[in-house]
């Protein structure tokens, strides 16, 4: 992701392509040519894939808009506080004080760290102002530089970028702990089938990268082309380029 940061739909096809191979022996019949029986409808299983993809999609592609692994990881881990508020308003859930005063303390853990991060993004966003306000007056003798909004941006776009990437990553929170609580209505209603659940709803998202295969393509291409890696402590080398070429 560091090197080629809108990869996130490849990466979460090979993701789920690795699951499905996975699963696929669990859900194979006797005769290992169809599926056995369902103990819930398919149309249940679509609901749940469709919400799913979505979520993964949105989660991989956050890194696109400037968003760092570590803020990725603690963003994430905000999903107690949005599972919980989803159960309170929707689906009858109560907790004790106990569990409510720990989600509190993880979630203004949270809000620390993203304030900090946007902090940093608000004082690139500043510097690249004042990078343009001396540019447009360079050679001018401006004392007091002012923009000149028919000629520059006024504003940079890093900021923006990383807020859509915080918004993306939001909506991903809540539709993911929207799933959560879906999953667990079906289990009571239909009884607990949980690797039957993690199989279909990999298995029918496969389905959907078919409409992003020209993008899938380009970014396999881009990944053949990466430097050789060297796997940690076992001192194996993997080789992405072919010898005697160069990277572009």
């Amino acid at each position: 992701m560091k090197h080629d940061s809108k990869s996130g739909p490849t990466l979460t096809l090979f993701q789920f392509s690795f699951l499905v191979l996975l699963l696929l022996p669990k859900n194979l019949g006797s005769n290992g040519l169809s599926f056995i029986p369902r103990t819930a409808p398919f149309w249940w299983y679509l609901l749940l894939t469709a919400i799913f993809f979505t979520t993964s999609i949105l989660t991989n592609l956050s890194f696109a808009y400037r968003i760092t692994q570590p803020v990725h990881t603690v963003a994430r881990s905000s999903s107690l506080a949005v599972s919980m508020g989803l159960g309170v308003l929707f689906f009858g859930a109560s907790w004790d004080f106990m569990q409510l005063l720990s989600v509190m303390l993880i979630t203004m853990g949270i809000s620390v760290t993203l304030y900090a991060e946007s902090h940093t993004h608000i004082q690139n966003h500043a510097a690249d102002i004042q990078d343009t306000l001396d540019s447009q007056c360079s050679g001018l003798g401006c004392s007091n530089p002012t923009l000149n909004i028919g000629n520059e941006p006024v504003l940079s776009d890093n900021f923006f970028i990383w807020c859509v990437g915080i918004c993306m990553l939001l909506i991903a929170l809540v539709l993911s702990a929207l799933l959560g609580h879906l999953q667990q209505f079906g289990y009571k209603r239909w009884g607990r089938a949980g690797e039957e659940c993690k199989f279909y709803t990999h298995f029918l998202s496969l389905f959907v990268f078919l409409f992003t295969i020209d993008d899938i393509k380009a970014h396999v291409i881009i990944w053949s082309a990466s430097p050789d890696w060297v796997v940690p402590y076992f001192n194996i080398t993997l080789e992405f380029q072919k010898r005697g070429s160069t990277l572009p």
